[in-house]
């Protein structure tokens, strides 16, 4: 494996894809698939999707899924939408469905995430929420947040999208009323604009987010 990486480092790829495949074909243990997974990777930087596809044909006969995997990861850099979505739907694989899910929120598609997200919630919730997030629908983020198996994550995205739009005073009566992510994320918010007495004041008052900060800026300063 260190020879193949090395090769790759040095910008050697037939040499890197060579040493890989021979791994994959004699290595021992874990070898194999750490180098298939290396030689997918590779493949997908440095645009050989052909030659992914045609590997990802030949390992699924034999149910290994990894080629699959990179595959999808590739469709969804490159924006291939309706191949992904074929990949994606015909088969149960979380990876190819995040990597749907992923392209979807990238170019705001939100009402074909809703649907992924229903037939597959685990794999592309996440995804909605940051296109939610992405589009300024901040009252569906808010619904969200009540469902009890989403609440953090939309919730996160909600208090990501409102401190983007400078909503501070909205994220402050949160924090207040209790809530420890809008705690941190006022945090954030003031560090970012050097308001760094304000968040002294929080912390003499007790609050930990803001005396964790303080303990984390002085350590900073110090090292």
């Amino acid at each position: 494996m260190k020879l193949a990486d090395l090769y790759v480092q040095q910008g050697k790829v037939e040499e890197a894809i060579e040493e890989y495949d021979d791994l994959i074909e004699n290595g021992s243990g874990d070898y194999p698939d750490e180098a298939s997974r290396s030689l997918a990777g590779l493949l997908v930087e440095t645009g050989r999707g052909e030659e992914l596809r045609e590997w990802m044909v030949q390992a699924d006969t034999h149910g290994y899924g990894v080629p699959r995997m990179y595959y999808a990861e590739f469709l969804s850099e490159e924006g291939r939408v309706d191949e992904l979505r074929d990949l994606a739907t015909s088969g149960d694989s979380f990876p190819e469905v995040m990597w749907f899910a992923k392209l979807l929120s990238r170019l705001g598609r939100i009402e074909e995430l809703r649907k992924l997200t229903e037939r597959d919630p685990s794999a592309a919730r996440m995804e909605l929420y940051r296109a939610l997030a992405e589009a300024g629908a901040v009252e569906e983020l808010k619904a969200l947040t009540h469902q009890n198996k989403s609440r953090q994550d939309a919730h996160q995205c909600l208090l990501e999208l409102l401190a983007r739009q400078g909503r501070e005073e909205e994220i402050r009566r949160m924090a207040h009323g209790g809530d420890h992510e809008a705690r941190k994320m006022l945090i954030r918010l003031l560090a970012r604009e050097g308001r760094n007495a304000e968040i002294a004041e929080m912390a003499a008052a007790g609050d930990p987010a803001a005396c964790r900060h303080q303990r984390d800026r002085l350590r900073w300063i110090l090292d």
